[in-house]
């Protein structure tokens, strides 16, 4: 897999900086380039002209862009080459006048490169400004108002309003009934199928359609008859071109029948159905709006086509348009009270459900208005740009509520344990890498949201393009090329392969294949952890964009003054390895170094933490214990032997003291009672004071040292205190002479008189 990676981030880097060589004419190019200005200079312009020049001029600046990068190589080659042939003290040869020759060839091209790069930019700013211009001229331009309409249409009969069409429709033919009775078919046989499939267990499991609803048959019927004549006009006529509004407006319907149907059969799939219910949001309400969306866009593509078959009058069409409009602005607000009664439980809703209904009454109002007066261009740019800004602004609301609720979700107890045991975090561990993907997913989703919003208003869209370049394609700070999106890249990467090796590492280290190889798992668990960290950090600062051929000669320099301050750490980080591969102690032995004893909890990669008897954490560096002695109690076995020493008066029979001591360590459940770890009884000494005994037992658990020498000397004592065997304490006799000690009553009497 580390291969993989490599070879992965290998080919990630070179398609990255290569690219394919592209032949640039610059004949060519300032060719269509003179055209483009005299086509532009005898025609009226017109935002299509404009936005066709712009178009070709933006691709053949890039390709001029390129040439100029391609010749800069060519000409840093040549450099080279002149250099070593100069070099070598022929400077009158025909190999440095060739060079030289080509080297000026070359910077020719390039300069001829350059200068049409920046000429076809300065153009492409000049025709950007004129489209905004038309635009803007075009949205402010003010039309017949509508009162203005009405008059003109109440002059004029309603027979001059439009033309009846010319259609050459095709004669009845027997084909004809053929359709028809084929469509009558297949709309009983389909109605049928839909009924059965209701009940069937798979549209059960999977759909949430109980009812077959009337509804659903009308409009399965229209998109079969819509279909029988789609394919009888694309069939049976011998023009088609004398139909072409016709047939476009059958084709539009068709389509737009089956995007209804399609709406309707995606709000029945379960899986679709939860995801609104997570976001606690009404799937019939979205069925209708979308299929109302669908409807306007039929309306604003078929409206044309409709107007062209009926060669309508102007002061018609400014009507309709505006009919449209109205229309428009009265189903969104009709919706947007739709949706605040619906979604009342939504807290921002709930808070603010009269301000939001008042600011969209005024701003429908204030829209409608402005498109009565005549200036329906603006009223239906504002109109517009205001719903695909609502829009946008309630996908990225979700989008973010989305992340936030997954992000929180972790936080679960099921959740959270999962994710430990997958990942291997801590109890009280932060998901940093989750975290990071959060922050960096709601970014995206809100700088994409701001473009689109930008777009659709059509304001400040050189700015909006321009930061967006320098976000997708660098910019240049003092030396540096910084590219955000390619650091943000990093980023992801980063977190995605740190998280896919930690989850490896862990499922190393939990699932044991190996009988007493824990440890070895462990190790090699942790020795790749660090390298998942290293490789994914190394992967994150390729993508990123990081050149390591400038950080080599820094990396070079700190090198000694690194190695020497991070000596230790190193030093560690190899015993720790060795800990960890030669097992000298493992996780539960009961050590000793250094006059500190207690149990080995956790061997780390740099350090070992060990729990004394007194509950102490202590750490201590892996280099400590190879280079230290440590003695370990349960290297080979969990055996401890103990010593318990009694002394007893000069007289006791030392047979029966023998017995006795032997039986007490006999009748102990923690003492191994056969082969030549038996018990044994050694009289060690003729004491001042006492017969010196001592009694050495092996016990099976080290851990109950403590313990089993504290119930053995218990028993000890109940013992010879049964069989009045006196332990001796030490006893010393004192003689006082009695002619000396009179003459010092003498001499006390007369003091205690005086007093």
């Amino acid at each position: 897999m580390i291969v993989i990676c490599l070879l992965f981030l290998c080919t990630f880097q070179a398609l990255g900086e290569t690219s394919s060589p592209v032949i640039f004419d610059i004949k060519n190019a300032n060719e269509q380039f003179d055209h483009i200005n005299l086509k532009l200079s005898i025609q009226n312009l017109n935002l299509t002209n404009l936005s066709n020049a712009v178009d070709t001029l933006t691709e053949l600046s890039v390709q001029a862009d390129q040439c100029v990068d391609e010749m800069q190589k060519k000409l840093n080659s040549l450099d080279i080459l002149i250099k070593q042939a100069g070099s070598a003290g022929n400077n009158k040869g025909a190999d440095l006048v060739y060079l030289n020759n080509q080297h000026k060839e070359l910077a020719d091209i390039q300069s001829q490169c350059r200068l049409f790069s920046i000429r076809a930019k300065e153009a492409i700013d000049a025709y950007k400004t004129a489209i905004n211009q038309l635009k803007q001229e075009k949205t402010l331009t003010r039309g017949t108002p509508l009162w203005q309409t009405i008059k003109q249409l109440h002059r004029t009969s309603p027979d001059s309003w439009y033309q009846s069409p010319t259609l050459n429709l095709p004669k009845p033919t027997p084909s004809l009934l053929f359709v028809i009775l084929g469509t009558g078919a297949v709309f009983l046989g389909s109605t049928i199928l839909l009924a059965r499939l209701r009940k069937s267990q798979f549209v059960r499991r999977y759909l949430h359609f109980k009812i077959l609803r009337f509804s659903h048959i009308v409009l399965l019927g229209f998109f079969f008859i819509t279909g029988a004549l789609l394919g009888y006009l694309l069939l049976f006529t011998d023009d088609p071109d004398s139909l072409d509004p016709l047939l476009l407006l059958t084709k539009l319907t068709f389509f737009y029948l089956m995007a209804w149907m399609l709406i309707i059969f995606l709000s029945k799939i379960k899986s679709i159905r939860a995801f609104f219910y997570w976001y606690a949001l009404d799937t019939a309400f979205f069925q209708k709006i979308l299929v109302v969306l669908l409807g306007f866009y039929f309306i604003a593509i078929a409206g044309p086509l409709i107007a062209e078959l009926f060669h309508l009058e102007k002061p018609v069409s400014q009507l309709c348009q505006s009919a449209y409009l109205l229309l428009i602005l009265g189903m969104g607000g009709y919706f947007i009270r739709s949706f605040c009664r619906t979604h009342h439980h939504l807290s921002f809703i709930k808070k603010h459900y009269y301000v939001i209904q008042i600011v969209i009454f005024l701003l429908l109002l204030t829209f409608a208005v402005i498109g009565i007066t005549g200036y329906h261009a603006l009223a239906m740019q504002l109109t517009l740009s205001g719903f695909i800004t609502f829009a946008i602004l309630f996908v990225t609301i979700l989008i973010k509520h989305g992340i936030n609720k997954l992000y929180v979700s972790l936080s679960y107890q099921h959740s959270k344990r999962k994710i430990m045991k997958l990942f291997g975090y801590r109890k009280d561990q932060i998901f940093i890498e989750f975290y990071i993907l959060k922050i960096v997913l709601q970014l995206i989703t809100v700088l994409v949201s701001i473009y689109l919003i930008g777009i659709s208003w059509g304001f400040a869209l050189d700015f909006l393009e321009n930061t967006y370049d320098k976000l997708l394609y660098g910019f240049h700070l003092a030396n540096i090329t910084i590219y955000p999106t390619r650091i943000i890249s990093g980023v992801v990467i980063f977190c995605i392969l740190y998280l896919a090796f930690r989850a490896i590492s862990t499922t190393i280290s939990r699932h044991q294949q190996f009988e007493d190889e824990e440890e070895t798992q462990v190790a090699i668990a942790s020795i790749l952890n660090y390298i998942g960290f290293g490789l994914a950090i190394l992967s994150g600062l390729l993508i990123a964009g990081f050149n390591f051929t400038g950080l080599a000669i820094i990396a070079g320099a700190l090198s000694v003054g690194i190695g020497l301050g991070l000596q230790s750490i190193v030093n560690n980080f190899v015993s720790g390895l060795i800990l960890l591969i030669e097992k000298p102690i493992r996780p539960g032995d009961r050590i000793n170094i250094d006059g500190v004893e207690g149990f080995v909890k956790k061997i780390r990669v740099r350090s070992t933490q060990i729990l004394t008897p007194y509950h102490e954490d202590i750490i201590i560096p892996n280099s400590d214990l190879i280079t230290h002695r440590v003695v370990n109690y349960m290297f080979s076995d969990n055996y401890w032997r103990v010593g318990c020493e009694v002394g007893v008066a000069y007289g006791s029979d030392i047979k029966l003291v023998q017995e006795l001591l032997l039986d007490i360590a006999n009748k102990h459940e923690d003492v191994v009672k056969t082969g030549r770890q038996k018990p044994m009884v050694i009289f060690n000494a003729f004491g001042d004071n006492a017969l010196m005994f001592q009694l050495w037992c092996l016990i099976k658990d080290v851990n109950k040292k403590w313990s089993a020498k504290s119930e053995l000397n218990f028993a000890i004592d109940e013992v010879f205190r049964q069989h009045n065997i006196s332990i001796a304490f030490p006893q010393r006799d004192l003689h006082i002479k009695l002619e000396e000690l009179e003459p010092l009553i003498e001499k006390i009497k007369p003091q205690s008189s005086t007093e």
